[in-house]
């Protein structure tokens, strides 16, 4: 049974600013059209960029490096981007990565930093060489 991920990306822009507000699972999915749409961004001439993440599920490191990659085009272009409600597991995975450096973290006090975080990885002694798992949310 396939899990299908849902991936929402909503785009405002203001005089001297762009907030993209993502929403659902950024992954190895959806990480290209987050980085299509900031590339766009970028290449019209944005300097000031807020990604709000506060809604996300769930991000892994190719969402990361999407956004890393696109922060490092920012900045060499003369601008900057705003990570803006990173829950703790987002900010510890920034900071794994290497990508924390890139981006300026905003945190506002509306976010619930108790949400709970699945863990995708098997039980201990229960998982096979060979055999397949399925997770459904």
């Amino acid at each position: 049974m396939p899990v299908t991920a849902r991936f929402g990306c909503d785009v405002q822009t203001a005089e001297d600013s762009t907030c993209l507000r993502l929403e659902g699972e950024l992954d190895l999915s959806s990480a290209p059209m987050l980085r299509t749409c900031l590339s766009g961004l970028i290449e019209a001439g944005a300097r000031h960029v807020v990604v709000d993440v506060g809604a996300l599920r769930f991000v892994d490191a190719s969402g990361i490096r999407a956004i890393a990659a696109e922060a490092r085009r920012l900045r060499q272009a003369g601008g900057e981007m705003v990570l803006r409600n990173p829950r703790p597991w987002t900010r510890r995975l920034f900071g794994l990565l290497g990508a924390a450096e890139l981006v300026t973290i905003e945190q506002s006090d509306d976010v619930d930093d108790d949400a709970p975080v699945i863990d995708l990885r098997p039980a201990r002694g229960k998982f096979r060489p060979g055999e397949s798992q399925s997770v459904a949310w």
